[in-house]
Protein backbone atom coordinates (compact mmCIF):
# COMPACT_ATOMS: atom_id res chain seq x y z
CA UNK A 1 0.00 0.00 0.00
CA UNK A 2 1.40 3.40 -0.93
CA UNK A 3 1.12 6.49 1.20
CA UNK A 4 -1.15 9.26 -0.11
CA UNK A 5 0.66 12.08 -1.86
CA UNK A 6 0.68 15.55 -0.38
CA UNK A 7 -2.04 17.57 -2.09
CA UNK A 8 -2.25 21.26 -1.51
CA UNK A 9 -4.09 23.99 -3.40
CA UNK A 10 -2.07 26.97 -4.62
CA UNK A 11 -2.12 30.03 -2.38
CA UNK A 12 -5.23 32.12 -3.15
CA UNK A 13 -3.26 35.28 -3.98
CA UNK A 14 -1.36 33.43 -6.74
CA UNK A 15 -4.05 31.07 -8.02
CA UNK A 16 -5.22 33.13 -11.05
CA UNK A 17 -1.73 33.35 -12.58
CA UNK A 18 -0.60 29.79 -11.96
CA UNK A 19 -0.35 27.21 -14.71
CA UNK A 20 -1.53 23.65 -14.08
CA UNK A 21 0.34 21.99 -11.26
CA UNK A 22 3.15 19.59 -11.96
CA UNK A 23 4.71 16.93 -9.82
CA UNK A 24 8.12 17.00 -8.23
CA UNK A 25 10.08 13.73 -8.22
CA UNK A 26 8.96 13.00 -4.65
CA UNK A 27 5.30 13.06 -5.70
CA UNK A 28 4.42 16.43 -4.16
CA UNK A 29 2.30 18.81 -6.23
CA UNK A 30 4.14 22.02 -7.09
CA UNK A 31 2.80 25.30 -8.45
CA UNK A 32 4.96 27.83 -10.28
CA UNK A 33 4.61 31.22 -8.60
CA UNK A 34 7.27 33.42 -10.22
CA UNK A 35 10.07 33.38 -12.78
CA UNK A 36 12.49 36.24 -13.48
CA UNK A 37 15.85 37.09 -15.07
CA UNK A 38 17.99 39.92 -13.62
CA UNK A 39 21.26 41.41 -14.76
CA UNK A 40 23.82 42.14 -15.74
CA UNK A 41 25.29 41.98 -12.25
CA UNK A 42 29.08 42.05 -12.39
CA UNK A 43 28.68 41.05 -16.03
CA UNK A 44 26.54 37.98 -15.22
CA UNK A 45 22.83 37.18 -15.20
CA UNK A 46 20.63 35.50 -12.58
CA UNK A 47 17.63 33.47 -13.76
CA UNK A 48 15.31 32.23 -11.00
CA UNK A 49 11.93 30.70 -10.36
CA UNK A 50 9.79 30.08 -7.26
CA UNK A 51 7.34 27.26 -6.60
CA UNK A 52 4.71 26.63 -3.94
CA UNK A 53 4.49 23.17 -2.36
CA UNK A 54 2.88 21.65 0.69
CA UNK A 55 6.15 22.35 2.53
CA UNK A 56 6.32 26.06 1.62
CA UNK A 57 7.91 28.20 -1.07
CA UNK A 58 11.15 27.09 -2.73
CA UNK A 59 13.29 29.11 -5.15
CA UNK A 60 16.01 28.06 -7.54
CA UNK A 61 18.52 30.21 -9.44
CA UNK A 62 21.17 29.80 -12.12
CA UNK A 63 23.96 32.33 -12.63
CA UNK A 64 24.91 32.50 -16.30
CA UNK A 65 27.40 34.25 -18.55
CA UNK A 66 24.83 35.14 -21.23
CA UNK A 67 21.34 36.58 -20.73
CA UNK A 68 18.76 33.78 -20.96
CA UNK A 69 15.12 34.28 -21.90
CA UNK A 70 14.07 32.13 -18.93
CA UNK A 71 15.45 29.92 -16.16
CA UNK A 72 14.76 26.87 -18.30
CA UNK A 73 16.71 28.21 -21.28
CA UNK A 74 19.76 29.27 -19.24
CA UNK A 75 22.97 27.80 -20.64
CA UNK A 76 26.64 28.29 -19.84
CA UNK A 77 25.86 28.18 -16.10
CA UNK A 78 28.51 29.33 -13.62
CA UNK A 79 26.63 28.01 -10.54
CA UNK A 80 23.17 27.16 -9.16
CA UNK A 81 21.51 28.00 -5.84
CA UNK A 82 18.39 26.62 -4.11
CA UNK A 83 16.52 28.21 -1.19
CA UNK A 84 13.61 27.08 0.92
CA UNK A 85 11.27 26.41 2.43
CA UNK A 86 10.12 29.94 3.14
CA UNK A 87 6.77 31.17 4.43
CA UNK A 88 5.86 33.35 1.46
CA UNK A 89 6.72 33.74 -2.22
CA UNK A 90 8.30 37.18 -1.95
CA UNK A 91 10.80 36.16 0.76
CA UNK A 92 11.74 33.04 -1.14
CA UNK A 93 12.07 34.73 -4.55
CA UNK A 94 14.02 37.75 -3.30
CA UNK A 95 16.08 35.53 -1.00
CA UNK A 96 17.44 33.40 -3.83
CA UNK A 97 18.50 36.53 -5.74
CA UNK A 98 20.21 37.91 -2.62
CA UNK A 99 21.99 34.59 -2.07
CA UNK A 100 23.20 34.53 -5.68
CA UNK A 101 24.37 38.15 -5.49
CA UNK A 102 26.21 37.47 -2.21
CA UNK A 103 28.00 34.53 -3.78
CA UNK A 104 28.90 36.70 -6.77
CA UNK A 105 30.26 39.32 -4.37
CA UNK A 106 32.58 36.73 -2.86
CA UNK A 107 33.80 35.82 -6.36
CA UNK A 108 34.78 39.36 -7.37
CA UNK A 109 38.22 38.96 -5.84
CA UNK A 110 39.32 37.10 -8.95
CA UNK A 111 37.08 38.92 -11.50
CA UNK A 112 35.59 35.96 -13.37
CA UNK A 113 36.30 35.58 -17.05
CA UNK A 114 34.22 33.67 -19.53
CA UNK A 115 35.45 30.10 -20.17
CA UNK A 116 37.32 29.57 -23.43
CA UNK A 117 35.18 28.82 -26.47
CA UNK A 118 35.50 25.24 -27.75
Amino acid sequence: MTAPRDRVPPPPDHAPSLPASSQAPDGIDVHLVAEEVRGPILGLFIAAYTVFTARGFFSYAKVTWAEPRSYWEARDVLFKIALGPRGNAKDSHEGVFLAAEARLGRRTAFQPTHPAEP
